[in-house]
């Protein structure tokens, strides 16, 4: 009966020990990690729970990180159409001053200007792909060389017109347009370039310093043209403004979401770091003083199989 009832002690007293071995490390864990369990079957019937909100939270962050990109094309998109519209205000003005001094030797040069800077607006690039080339990001928008190449060619020639439109998911529910397309918001203003340089190669050209009735006319004539060209980029530009501010309302949107997913699934899933404390310092000492039981019964029953 002794052997009997010595063997029950060291037995309970062997589980004793590896519960508090269990609870210890399960409080190092805890204090690790910062999470109540290890896996997904530690949280039980909340498991389900931490999968949707853990879901959800990923989708508001896709979403959110889409759109802090599409932000950074927009606010170069906006540079370039700007300046695209500067070029044509500053050409406009430099024309109609010529015309009032009636010299318009410098046309020639002004238009070739014109368009060098029109081009690199349009073929602005961004981690080496057209911005504004639409579905076909690594073909140039505008592929006339100089605005010689651009009169003696059509129109179609000069500008790759074949792309079209790409859009971006900012939310469930809403797509934009990531770029307004070169071959559309160019146009105008290139049309009325290879116009006037037509004409300044024809037998009316080149414009002079002592301009004739036909050249004062073919200047007047694109005058007459260029403040819808200019507003028309204008226009394009608060567009493209209006699809940022869009933009920029979904990022704080998708952060507000994201924010609040993450602190519902911390409830479930991160612990009280003081109450972990507590219980980290609790079963140490149980853990110890389990061990100093544990080890003084095995040493008693040293004594009594000596005996």
């Amino acid at each position: 009966m002794t052997r009997i009832a010595s063997s029950m002690i060291n037995s309970n007293a062997l589980t004793d020990l590896q519960r508090a071995q269990r609870e210890l490390f399960d409080a190092q864990r805890k204090t690790a990690t910062q999470r109540e369990a290890e896996d997904l079957k530690g949280y039980g019937s909340d498991a389900r729970t931490v999968v949707s909100l853990d879901r959800m939270r990923a989708q508001a962050e896709a979403y959110k990180a889409s759109a802090e990109e599409l932000t950074t094309r927009l606010d170069l998109q906006d540079a370039h159409i700007g300046r695209a519209a500067d070029v044509v205000g500053t050409l406009r003005e430099k024309l109609t001053n010529a015309l009032a001094l009636g010299d318009l030797s410098s046309v020639g040069s002004d238009l070739s200007a014109a368009f060098s800077d029109l081009k690199s607006s349009f073929n602005a690039t961004l981690n080496g792909k057209y911005m504004f080339g639409g579905n076909l990001p690594t073909e140039a928008p505008i592929v006339a060389d100089s605005i010689s190449d651009l009169a003696n060619n059509p129109l179609a020639d000069a500008v790759n017109s074949d792309a079209s439109a790409v859009q971006v998911r900012i939310d469930k529910s809403r797509l934009v347009d990531e770029a307004p397309l070169a071959h559309e918001i160019s146009q105008e203003s290139l049309t009325i370039l290879r116009d006037l340089q037509i004409f300044a190669e024809s037998v009316d050209g080149p414009f002079t310093e002592n301009p004739t009735q036909a050249q004062q006319d073919a200047i007047k004539s694109a005058l007459s043209q260029m403040k819808s060209v200019y507003e028309g980029l204008i226009e394009a530009q608060g567009k493209n403004g209006r699809v940022l501010n869009e933009t920029d309302a979904a990022i704080e949107r998708h952060t507000s979401e994201r924010d609040l997913l993450e602190s519902l699934s911390a409830n479930i899933t991160d612990v009280d770091l003081a109450e972990v404390a507590v219980q980290l310092n609790q079963a140490q000492l149980q853990y110890q003083a389990t061990a100093s039981v544990f080890n003084t019964i095995q040493d008693l029953s040293l004594v009594n199989l000596l005996r």
